[in-house]
């Protein structure tokens, strides 16, 4: 058992496994808990049996502890959004896509277009966090398997639903366009009772960043393309 702290919340880890603890290292704390996370050898065995891939018990408490974790989120006016997020120029930006549809590849077109101007603060799920200044991303253990980012936060400006296309193109849309992309990247508390509370902060982010549907390839004219495009509009 340990503690981490992202986004100012001590969460109490209760592992079977040691390796998640040293897969945490970088968020190791003291001090009183908010909550705890646990998962059951039952519900590892569960998931390796319907996952339909082969996998290690290990891997599997990580990916089902931070979804516990995520789910208890929603009374710190925080939650988890499945994207990749880069600081550029002094902006927040989050790029969101499904698996497989090139959220890494689009990040790693930045760093090649516009080298150590970007710097990577997570690279697949960052927690968001309502502050006074603004939604915050802050980085978190789960960084993908390319281990992209640190241990750093910065403040959101601006949101990008990824698709692929043949040539790259950038539609700005609003906050209502935005749900029901957003609800499919992210993940809903445990408890019912908190679903007009975290309706309401999932509202008020899209509220307060500029959100883009871009349409990239894997040529780098995308990320300029891009780059041009959100941060004159």
């Amino acid at each position: 058992m340990f503690k981490i702290k992202i986004a100012d919340i001590i969460v109490e880890v209760d592992n079977i496994h040691s390796y998640i603890q040293e897969y945490c290292k970088d968020w190791l704390c003291d001090g009183t808990p908010n909550f705890r996370v646990k998962v059951t050898s039952q519900e590892i065995n569960n998931y390796i049996g319907n996952c339909g891939y082969e996998t290690t018990a290990a891997s599997v408490e990580r990916i089902l502890l931070c979804r516990k974790l995520a789910a208890k989120l929603t009374p710190y006016h925080a939650f988890l959004l499945h994207g990749g997020v880069i600081e550029y120029g002094g902006k927040g930006i989050i790029f969101c896509a499904k698996r497989g549809v090139g959220k890494t590849t689009h990040i790693n077109l930045w760093k090649d277009a516009f080298g150590d101007s970007v710097n990577v603060v997570n690279g697949d799920k960052p927690i968001l966090k309502r502050t006074a200044k603004g939604y915050v991303a802050y980085s978190t253990p789960w960084r993908g398997k390319e281990g992209y980012g640190g241990t750093g936060s910065v403040k959101l400006d601006k949101l990008c639903f990824i698709k692929r296309a043949d040539k790259p193109s950038v539609e700005k849309i609003t906050a209502k366009q935005a749900w029901t992309r957003m609800c499919r990247q992210t993940v809903y508390p445990e408890n019912s009772a908190d679903y007009d509370k975290f309706a309401a902060d999932i509202a008020e982010f899209l509220n307060s960043v500029d959100i883009y549907v871009i349409s990239v390839n894997q040529d780098i004219e995308s990320a300029t393309e891009v780059r041009n495009r959100i941060l004159t509009v």
